[in-house]
């Protein structure tokens, strides 16, 4: 599988994760004991496993409409995996630190967050990096396209050399006397 698969798939799993997160019928209360939001709009357990509330959602959408975009090519699927390989590993540390866990008040990043998070992350640094070694010419600028020579467009130069017919040390373009 290549990085723009990795990315339509992704773009595809958290745009759906993202859409369906949203739906209030989807959503079980969040437990007892869970830590408090400052933002607990839509807040609950996507089905009954994962912590979600609307800017969590929000997010998650916006990564998968990015994801989407890469795959179309409108935006670099390599970069697509490597920054979500970054992404994702800083909100997964942040969710097992439990002043971070809900990211400064705003979104729920705790509990089995935190493996889907480092599971997204490992998945898309595997992506992101392991085709580096492909792509390390056109990542110093250097664009090899094809490896024809190219030289095919020139001509025969028998007539052109001393002597020849097109003789330039003649002066003025005229033929030199054979």
């Amino acid at each position: 599988m290549s990085a723009p698969t990795f990315a339509f798939l992704m773009g595809v799993f958290y745009l759906a994760f993202g859409i369906f997160g949203a739906l209030p019928s989807l959503l079980a209360p969040p437990p007892t004991g869970a830590p408090p939001l400052a933002f607990d709009a839509l807040y609950g357990l996507f089905l009954g496993l994962f912590p979600v509330n609307l800017a969590h959602d929000f997010v998650h959408a916006a990564i998968g409409v990015w994801g989407l975009a890469a795959w179309a090519g409108a935006a670099s699927a390599l970069r697509y995996a490597r920054i979500t390989a970054a992404l994702f590993f800083i909100i997964a540390l942040m969710g097992l630190v439990p002043g971070l866990n809900t990211f400064f008040g705003y979104m729920p990043v705790y509990g089995n967050d935190v493996w889907l998070n480092l599971l997204t992350a490992a998945t898309a640094g595997y992506f992101g990096y392991r085709t580096l070694a492909l792509a390390e010419p056109a990542a110093h600028g250097e664009r090899r396209r094809g490896t024809s020579i190219r030289r095919q467009s020139m001509r025969p130069v028998t007539y052109e050399r001393r002597k020849g017919p097109f003789d330039r040390r003649a002066g003025g373009g005229t033929l030199a006397a054979g």
